[in-house]
This record gives structure tokens, sequence and C-alpha cells, in this order.
């Protein structure tokens, strides 16, 4: 079972969108999935037990409010992919970055916020460049995510590349962004845009 993680150091920035569209996106290919809400209000969990995908034993909603992310996972077998959403303020376990199986996924709206941007950035890079300095390339990807309606998303893109460069991580960001989608939340599987790009990060970590 490979274990996705959706975590950002703010909030805001769409990890419960990023996260729930992930999960929805794999079960429409017919992978198993375990759905993991760790963040507040559960709004990932809670959306999903609307979805016809989610309504079998064949994906499992599993909703942990502010829980660490578990050491074990019994059943896991059973399941092609683990995403968990997480909370605002959760910090990641070094194994997500360390070990065989695992996958991290960091939203960031550029327009939104630029002290939280650089915290994003900043906690971001303590974990990746702790990878990095034992020899090992984490499987990560950081994500533009427009919120906001954009004309031009290279602006607010170069922005970030600029960011991550200083930072020593802009190999981790996706040549793919997210753009504004005027759908109610949470599912915006329905907008092909949307979709191929976060299908485009998940094919560029190898899943």
């Amino acid at each position: 079972m490979l274990k996705i993680v959706v975590n950002a150091t703010k909030g805001g920035v769409g990890k419960t969108t990023v996260a729930t569209n992930i999960a929805l996106l794999l079960a429409q290919q017919n992978k198993r999935v375990w759905a993991l809400d760790l963040a507040g209000r559960s709004r990932m969990g809670n959306f999903l037990k609307s979805i016809d995908y989610f309504a079998n034993d064949r994906n499992k909603i599993d909703i942990r409010e502010t829980e660490p992310l578990p050491d074990n996972f019994p059943g896991g077998n059973n399941y092609d992919f683990l995403v968990a959403d997480t909370d605002d303020y959760y910090e990641v376990p070094a194994a997500v970055v360390t070990k065989r199986g695992w996958r991290l996924i960091v939203p960031v709206v550029p327009e939104y916020d630029p002290i939280g941007l650089e915290d994003i950035v900043k906690e971001t890079a303590s974990l990746l460049n702790f990878g990095l300095l034992i020899d090992i390339v984490p499987k990560a990807r950081i994500i533009v995510n427009n919120r906001f309606p954009n004309h031009d998303y290279e602006q607010p893109y170069e922005k970030v590349s600029k960011l991550l460069q200083n930072s020593g991580i802009d190999e981790f960001l996706s040549p793919d962004w997210l753009p504004f989608v005027s759908l109610s939340p949470l599912d915006f599987t329905s907008d092909e845009i949307f979709s191929q790009s976060l299908r485009s990060v998940l094919a560029e970590l190898d899943m």
C-alpha cells in the first residue's frame, strides 16, 4: 500500500481539496483507497461518506481528527493507496521522506498570505533537506494551487519557484499547477484540467 500524505503548515491552501480529489481519482480508477482524515473538522471523511465509491467495503473512510499519523496500518494489504489529509500545524514524521512506500504532496497558494507561504517553504525545506542529508531523495511534490481566478498562472508559479530555489528544494516543484475551479467543494474531478493536473502530479511520484 502506497501512503500519500497531503500537508502544509498553513490553513487555506487546499490540503483537504487536494487529498479528497486524490482519493476520488484513485477510486474512480478502481484502486482500493484508504482515506485517512487527520484534519480538524474531518471535512474529507465526512464528504466522502456521501460518495458512492466509498459506500462499500472496497474503500475505507478512517476519521481520526487531529491525531498523529499512525505508526502501522493493520489491514493495509487490502488497499492500494492510503490518502491522508492533515491539520494545519501537523508535523510530518521523518518516515514520510526517508522510507519507501511514502509520498508527500504540499499544496501552496502564492496569492494568499506571503508570510504563510514562506513558512510553508521553510518547514518543507527542513523536512526534505533532512532526507537529502542522508542520501535519500524524498518522493515529494510541491504543487501550486490557484484558489483565485487568474489569467496569468505563470507569475504566481515563478514566485513559488524562486522561493524554493532560495531554499534549495526547487527540484520538488511540480511543473503542473492546479487551476481555479468554480465548483462547489469538495469534488473537482469533473473539471478535466484540474483532474489532469492532479493525475500528472501523481504520475511524477510514480503512482
